[in-house]
């Protein structure tokens, strides 16, 4: 049997903020990894420019396969496409998109 890569149950969702305020962006997987399968490999982008974590940019990941990107404090330069990536087979990737205004 051919293991498939990771399905979206739910993509990201435009959202408009606030400057200031925080915003919070959710994909949910239908499953899991299976098991014995490399750990989900996820990549956050804000338009085009890969993010790494810290005091304003949270990423997370959860049992129920839930993954967030948390942008605090958001600034009018934050406006614009964030894109979450993830990869669990070689050349199988999936990504959601959402735009911030």
């Amino acid at each position: 049997m051919v293991e498939t890569g990771p399905e979206l149950a739910a993509g990201l969702k435009a959202q408009s903020v606030k400057e200031g305020a925080t915003v919070t962006m959710t994909c949910k997987l239908k499953k899991p990894p299976a098991k014995g399968a490399p750990k989900l490999k996820v990549k956050w982008y804000r338009n085009g420019k890969e993010l790494t974590e810290g005091p304003a940019v949270v990423m997370g990941e959860d049992a129920e396969c839930n993954l967030t990107l948390t942008l605090k404090d958001v600034k009018v330069a934050d406006a614009g496409e964030s894109k979450v990536q993830f990869v669990s087979l070689p050349l199988s990737n999936i990504t959601a998109t959402s735009m911030v205004s």
